[in-house]
C-alpha cells in the first residue's frame, strides 16, 4: 500500500507501532464490504467509461424531457443495471439506457433506493444527487455514491445483479437511516472524526456506514449481524491477512486503540442520529407555544397487524430536493436538503413550526400568535412573546443551572431537565429526561453510561 498519502508532518507524529498498524491494516485507502463486513481494495475493474454528459448542475435544456429514475423506468423509457463487483458498497456503476427517440434528463435523486431483485442481495442507498443527459437510444454508465442499507452479512451486488429503484420497506427505518447519514455528514463536517486511523476521503463514509449497520444489528438476532469492537478488529485483521498472535505488544495497543475509537465514533453517531428524532407530544390546544417538537412513530413499537393502519409517514421530494415526510395526522417534516446551517424543519398540524440547525439550536413559531421559543445548543430556553394591545413585548430566559462541588466536578442542568456533570478527569456525563445516558471520556469517545451511577 502507498502510505506517501499521508501527509509527513502526521506521519511523523505517529508511534511506530500505530505506523506499522497503518501499514499492515490498511485502513487509510481500504472500504468496507458489506457482505462479510470486511475491507476491500477498491475496484479498478468498475471504471466504466461514461457514454453520455453528466449534468453538474442538474438543469435539464429547454424543450427536454426531465425525469427522475424511478420514473423512467416506470414509464419504461429507461432501463437500468447495476454493475458492482460483489465487495464494495460505497460505490456502484449505473447503467441507463433511452430507449426512446428523444433525448432524456434522468436524475438521481439522493436518498434513492436500489432495490434488488433477489433479495440475498443488499438495499442500496444513494448518498449523492446525480443527473444525466441521455441521448435518443444511448447508454450512458456514470458511477453513484452509495451506502449498504441492509444487515452487513447481505451480499453486495455483483456484475449482473439485478436491480430497480424503489423503496425501502419500512418508512419509519428509513427515516432513521437518512438520519444516520446526516447526523454523520454534520459531525464529520464539524471535524468529529478527525484522528481516526481511516483516511480523511473516507472517515464519514466509514463512519456511516458502520452507524447504519449498527442501527440494523439492533433488529437483528444473528449474532454475526453485531457490529462490535471485535468484530471490526477481526474484519481489520482478515484484510490485513494477518492474526492477532503476530502482533506485538505495542502493535496490539495501536491496534486495539484505533479499533475502539472507530467503534466509539460509530456508537456515537449513532446515539446523536436517535437523539435528533425524539421529540414530545404536540401541544394542547390552550397553549401558546411549546419547545417540544410533535412525537414520530418510535421504530420500537410493534408492527400495526393492518398495514393499511400503519403510522408511517407518506415519503416525496419537493421541486427543491428536500425530501418531504408527511405522517397521517399531518405533521410535515422537511429535511433540508444542501442547506449549509439549517438541518430540518416540522410543520405541525396546529400550525406550529420548528427549526433545527446544525450547531443545535432549535426554533419553535407559532404563526398566529408570532411566539416563538428558542432552544440554544448550551441548554439554554428563550421565549419571545410579541406585543399585544396594552402590552410590551416580552422576552424571558431560562440559564442552565451550574453547581461546583468542592472536588472541582461540575454539574450542569439544563430547563429541560438533561443533566451534564463534568468530573475533573475531564469525563462528562450526560442524563437525557427519558432515563439514558452517555459517558464522554476526556479524548471525546462516547461509551455507553446507561447503568452508571453518580453515587452520593
Amino acid at each position: 500500500m502507498n502510505l506517501q498519502t499521508r501527509e509527513s508532518s502526521v506521519w511523523g507524529k505517529l508511534s511506530s507501532g500505530k505506523r506499522l498498524l497503518l501499514a499492515v491494516v490498511g485502513l487509510l485507502t481500504i472500504g468496507w464490504q458489506c457482505a462479510t463486513g470486511a475491507l476491500a481494495s477498491p475496484a479498478s475493474h468498475l471504471s466504466v467509461p461514461i457514454v453520455g454528459a453528466v449534468n453538474a448542475s442538474c438543469s435539464p435544456l429547454d424543450n427536454t424531457a426531465a425525469m427522475t429514475l424511478s420514473e423512467a423506468v416506470a414509464a419504461g423509457k429507461v432501463t437500468m443495471q447495476v454493475i458492482g463487483d460483489g465487495s464494495t458498497t460505497s460505490h456502484v456503476q449505473l447503467r441507463l439506457h433511452n430507449k426512446t427517440g428523444q433525448p432524456i434528463f434522468v436524475t438521481i435523486p439522493r436518498f434513492q433506493v436500489l432495490v434488488p431483485k433477489d433479495s440475498s442481495h443488499q438495499l442500496m442507498l444513494v448518498t449523492q444527487q446525480v443527473c444525466l443527459m441521455l441521448r435518443p437510444g444511448a447508454e450512458a454508465t456514470t458511477q453513484v455514491t452509495t451506502l449498504c442499507i441492509s444487515g452487513k452479512t447481505v451480499k453486495p451486488p455483483g456484475p449482473s445483479t439485478v436491480y430497480a429503484p424503489g423503496d425501502y420497506p419500512n418508512p419509519q427505518e428509513f427515516t432513521t437511516i437518512t438520519h444516520i447519514v446526516e447526523t454523520a455528514e454534520k459531525l464529520g463536517g464539524n471535524g468529529a472524526y478527525d484522528g481516526l486511523l481511516i483516511s480523511e476521503a473516507r472517515r464519514t463514509p466509514t463512519i456511516t456506514q458502520l452507524s447504519i449497520w449498527m442501527f440494523r444489528g439492533k433488529k437483528s438476532s444473528k449474532p454475526e449481524d453485531q457490529v462490535t469492537p471485535e468484530s471490526i478488529g477481526e474484519v481489520v485483521l482478515q484484510a490485513a491477512q494477518t492474526t492477532r498472535e503476530a502482533l506485538t505488544p505495542e502493535q496490539k495497543k495501536a491496534f486495539d486503540e484505533g479499533v475502539n475509537a472507530i467503534f466509539a465514533k460509530a456508537d456515537f453517531t449513532l446515539k446523536r442520529s436517535l437523539q435528533s428524532e425524539e421529540t414530545a407530544d404536540t401541544p394542547n390546544a390552550g397553549e401558546l407555544i411549546s419547545d417540544d417538537p410533535p412525537k414520530a412513530p418510535s421504530t420500537t413499537e410493534k408492527p400495526d397487524p393492518k398495514p393499511a393502519e400503519a403510522k408511517q409517514p407518506t415519503a416525496t421530494t419537493a421541486d427543491n430536493g428536500d425530501l418531504v415526510l408527511t405522517y397521517p395526522d399531518g405533521t410535515k417534516v422537511t429535511i433540508k436538503l444542501g442547506k449549509k446551517n439549517i438541518e430540518r424543519s416540522e410543520e405541525r398540524p396546529d400550525g406550529i413550526i420548528a427549526y433545527f440547525y446544525f450547531d443545535g439550536t432549535r426554533v419553535s413559531v407559532n404563526p398566529k400568535t408570532k411566539a416563538r421559543v428558542i432552544r440554544l445548543a448550551d441548554g439554554t430556553l428563550v421565549r419571545e412573546f410579541p406585543a399585544g394591545e396594552g402590552k410590551p413585548p416580552l422576552v424571558t430566559v431560562q440559564s442552565p443551572v451550574v453547581k461546583t462541588l468542592p472536588d472541582g466536578t461540575r454539574i450542569t442542568t439544563e430547563p429541560d431537565g438533561t443533566t451534564r456533570t463534568r468530573f475533573p478527569n475531564g469525563e462528562e456525563l450526560i442524563r437525557f429526561p427519558g432515563g439514558d445516558s452517555i459517558r464522554i471520556t476526556k479524548d471525546g469517545l462516547v461509551l455507553d453510561a446507561s447503568n452508571d451511577d453518580l453515587g452520593d
